[in-house]
């Protein structure tokens, strides 16, 4: 049996990667004017090669920060799950922003090996934090299933399994 995600959680996916783009855009905006502005006010090249590196650093750290988390979260966000037997596969999203590409990941294995709990979504955003999240465990890394953009009887049956 497979269960595929909504369309409703792919256009959030799709307009959520839209977001972090214009996030690194913005930030790339905020460094260029105030580079300028400091090169306006600088007394002197030591000045203002402190001042833009510093700047540089700062939004270095809060893209990083920022995007590459957001968008690892998006990649262990499953989009398609399916059961045969006792196995299990399941299928994350991909995604394409200006710097980066990944691929979905695709993870087949035995459904005893997967342990799961209850949570909340890890990116803070309100039209998915109200909705049930099983957090999955496989090989020390974690994947983010949202119940509610599934079929309801999707949840039954991972929690049968984890009885």
């Amino acid at each position: 049996m497979t269960y595929i995600s909504s369309i409703e959680q792919v256009l959030w996916v799709k307009k959520f990667v839209k977001l972090i783009f214009y996030e690194v855009l913005f930030g790339i905006i905020i460094f260029l004017f105030f580079s300028f502005m400091m090169y306006l006010k600088a007394n002197s090249p030591l000045f203002l090669f402190i001042g833009v590196f510093g700047l540089a650093v700062f939004l270095f750290i809060y893209a990083y920060g920022s995007v590459v988390n957001k968008c690892k979260i998006i990649n262990h966000t499953i989009s398609k799950i399916k059961f045969e037997n006792k196995n299990i596969c399941i299928e994350t999203f991909a995604y394409k922003t200006l710097f980066k590409k990944r691929d979905s990941i695709l993870i087949d294995l035995d459904v005893s090996a997967i342990k799961f709990r209850n949570d909340k979504y890890p990116i803070l955003d309100k039209n998915i934090t109200k909705y049930e999240v099983l957090f999955f465990l496989i090989n020390d890394k974690e994947f983010y299933l949202v119940l509610d953009f599934f079929d309801k009887d999707l949840a039954n049956k991972l929690k049968s399994f984890n009885d």
